[in-house]
């Protein structure tokens, strides 16, 4: 390759640097993501889970859901839409946590 190619190849340094600040941010955005189990939406908004979910999640009914709710025990849902509901999967991830694998709030 000739000199005068290979300059041509070069980036300019706006450019570059340009180039530089979204591979930093993609990046940034990815190990967000990563650390949060993929439960992260791009823009690092957190994932909503849906009824069916959260009680494949934690193996229990919605009406004891909903009574754990009411008493405080357990995360309270989102409102998505007029007839949609949704809970913060980090939320539920980390009320399971916190029980160790216990599902009964008082277990512990």
């Amino acid at each position: 390759m000739k000199q005068s190619e290979e300059s041509e190849l070069l980036l300019q340094p706006s450019v570059e640097n340009h180039l530089l600040t979204q591979l930093c941010e993609l990046q940034a955005r990815f190990l967000r993501n990563h650390r949060s189990g993929g439960r992260m939406l791009p823009g690092g908004i957190d994932r909503l889970m849906r009824l069916d979910e959260v009680l494949g999640a934690i193996g229990v009914s919605e009406s004891t859901i909903r009574r754990w709710e009411q008493k405080g025990h357990f995360p309270n849902r989102r409102q998505i839409g007029p007839r949609t509901v949704g809970w913060l999967q980090s939320e539920v991830e980390n009320w399971i946590r916190k029980r160790g694998g216990a599902m009964r709030p008082g277990a512990h």
